[in-house]
């Protein structure tokens, strides 16, 4: 499925369920009231289809998305940019909660809430010549769309601190070793990777693949005895609705599992 020829945002499905949804609001993919609704929309279509993995990438050379909407914003003051904060906090928390694994496939510039926009995702591939980085101190602010809590969790608070008080930016190489892109892609193949990616979690269970999100996600801030009580609920669960007696038997009989 494809969203309307004038909509700045594309949405295509394939049979596998795997989504490209793809920004295309030239010079700079900014992150304008507009594009957000589009953008939810598509969100709205792929669920509905339930799509198993979703690629969020650009349509504009060089860029991913350049970050938010800062002439709307100052042209409307204080009550305009609470208005703003919270339709982008919306967003992203919801492409955050999706069932399905995300993949941010960054071709080009990643700055202000176009990488929190990122870090909303599961994963993150970013091709050689990309920039990274929240330079929103440099303009007064801070992120406004988890961008605080987000890194952090991803890459620690040491290097979550270096990145939001300087405001600098980071090239592919150096988001690589601080662990804020996943995989490294080279010029102009951030979505290549991430569908080769996507087409390998595709094929895997679904109900797996979320119990290994969650309890993955239950190490980044609770006890290690609580992860564990995680992991332990989740694989119990997996044997319960016969997601994991189909797998192994699949590999003993030498066939391809019957998956959800």
């Amino acid at each position: 499925m494809t969203t309307d020829d004038d909509r700045a945002v594309a949405l295509e499905l394939d049979e596998h369920r795997v989504g490209v949804l793809r920004i295309t609001a030239p010079p700079g993919n900014v992150l304008t009231p507009q594009l957000m609704e589009e953008v939810m929309a598509a969100l709205d279509v792929f669920e509905a289809r339930q799509g198993r993995v979703l690629i969020v990438g650009s349509g504009v050379p060089g860029v991913f998305v350049l970050g938010g909407d800062v002439e709307h914003v100052v042209d409307g003051g204080a009550s305009r940019f609470v208005a703003y904060m919270h339709a982008q906090r919306e967003l992203l928390d919801r492409l955050d909660g999706l069932e399905a694994t995300t993949i941010a496939a960054i071709d080009g510039t990643a700055t202000g809430g176009g990488l929190e926009l990122a870090l909303s995702c599961t994963m993150r591939v970013a091709a050689r010549g990309s920039r990274l980085g929240l330079p929103q101190v440099r303009l007064g602010v801070i992120p406004v769309g988890g961008g605080t809590q987000r890194l952090p969790r991803i890459v620690g608070r040491g290097r979550a601190l270096d990145l939001l008080v300087t405001g600098r930016t980071v090239d592919v190489d150096e988001a690589y070793e601080m662990h804020l892109v996943d995989r490294r892609a080279d010029t102009g193949g951030a979505t290549l990777v991430a569908e080769a990616m996507a087409s390998q979690i595709a094929r895997a269970s679904g109900p797996a693949v979320r119990a290994a999100r969650r309890a993955a996600n239950a190490a980044s801030g609770d006890s290690f005895p609580h992860g564990m009580a995680v992991e332990a609920r989740e694989a119990l669960a997996l044997f319960e609705r016969g997601e994991a007696r189909e797998g192994l038997a699949a590999f003993l009989d030498d066939r391809r599992p019957d998956f959800a």
